[in-house]
């Protein structure tokens, strides 16, 4: 029997019990511990798993850009060399 006085301290306990009632709360502890570790490393994954997904599609923006900014480019380059030939058109029509 457990009883509590006035200080919160207990009493009447023998050697036994404390031993059962350290060993329950050591037995409930590495249960939850576990339980935690187990729901990090889940966690862990998932962030990896997220990681990895957010790098591949990154990279396919990265690759679209680059296509984008080359075509543009080269739209601008055409656009200068044919603004060029109407330049020196022009030119020689006034000389």
């Amino acid at each position: 029997m457990i009883r509590s006085d006035a200080d919160g301290l207990y009493r009447n306990m023998n050697t036994e019990q404390l031993e059962d009632l350290k060993q329950f709360i050591t037995a409930i502890v590495s249960q939850q511990t576990a339980d935690l570790y187990g729901k990090i490393d889940t966690v862990e994954m998932r962030i990896h798993n997220v990681e990895r997904n957010l790098n591949i599609r990154i990279d396919t923006l990265d690759e679209k850009l680059d296509r984008m900014q080359d075509a543009i480019a080269e739209t601008i380059t055409e656009g200068y060399k044919d603004h060029e030939v109407r330049i020196t058109r022009l030119e020689r029509k006034l000389a």
